[in-house]
Parts: structure tokens; C-alpha cells; sequence
């Protein structure tokens, strides 16, 4: 079976954000926390994650959907994860982390 890991650190805010030279830039300070996302691969078509992780499973999907060629499913398991709902961006570490993943 195939197998995949990937983290990513949490944040505990933006430094700087706006434009640069004309481009949109997001600075934000990482944290020593990380999100991991471990991927493995399904012969059945799907995709399984833990309980709650609404946001990591649209984004996987949306992702998935536009892979042509992509046969049968995923699990995904989160061996370690950052503290939810105190602002280190622990949503967005385990979607990054999952994408890498896939």
C-alpha cells in the first residue's frame, strides 16, 4: 500500500500583509507546532478522514476532482495535530498538509 506524510506549522499571526512591487503578500509568523497529515492509498474509490475535518475533506476533494487519471480512494489520518480554535491556523496547516499528501 502506498503511504504518504507530510506537516505542516501551525502560525500565531500575520506580520505583514498587502502589496509588494504590485504583488499580494501574506507574511505570517509559524510557530513550533506542527499539523500531520498521513495519506495512504485505498483500492476502494473515496476519500476517509478523521471525524470533524470539514474543511481538510472540501479542500481534498476539490483537489482530487481535478486530477485526471486518479484511481480508486485515500485515507487520511492526522497523527499529531495543533490545538483547534486558538488561533494558530490549525485548519490551514492540516488542508496543507493533506495536499501535500495527495
Amino acid at each position: 500500500m502506498r503511504t504518504a506524510s507530510a506537516s505542516c506549522p501551525g502560525a500565531c499571526g500575520e506580520l505583514f500583509q498587502g502589496a509588494l512591487a504590485g504583488t499580494a503578500c501574506l507574511v505570517s509568523c509559524p510557530i513550533d507546532l506542527r499539523s500531520v497529515i498521513k495519506a495512504s492509498a485505498s483500492p476502494e474509490e473515496g476519500l476517509i478522514l478523521p471525524p470533524g475535518m470539514t474543511k481538510t475533506e472540501k479542500a481534498s476533494r476539490t483537489f482530487l476532482a481535478g486530477r485526471t487519471g486518479s484511481r480508486g480512494g485515500y485515507v487520511l489520518e492526522r497523527p499529531r495535530r495543533l490545538p483547534e480554535g486558538k488561533g494558530y491556523a490549525s485548519s490551514t496547516a492540516d488542508i496543507l498538509a493533506a495536499l501535500a499528501c495527495l
